[in-house]
């Protein structure tokens, strides 16, 4: 499934965890997805787009953040 995620690629993921430093945790297939500077809640799917393709993980930001509820609809703007 690695084929499939390159850098700048978009997908929508679900939030299974949350890091230490804020960022969302989500899988997809067998690869760690790393959601950076995201305010975000566990269990929420959210649409990303891939910055970085690591050999074990991707790091990833939430796409059209502008535009997106987040939470009990708080807009990020």
């Amino acid at each position: 499934m690695k084929e499939e995620l390159r850098e700048g690629s978009e997908m929508e993921l679900q939030v299974f965890a949350k890091g230490a430093k804020g960022e969302g945790i989500s899988r997809f297939g067998d690869i760690v997805v790393l959601i950076k500077n995201a305010k975000i809640r566990v269990g929420n799917r959210y649409n990303v787009k891939v910055i970085k393709v690591h050999r074990t993980f991707v790091d990833a930001e939430l796409n059209g953040a502008g535009n997106q509820l987040v939470g009990n609809s708080v807009l990020i703007l």
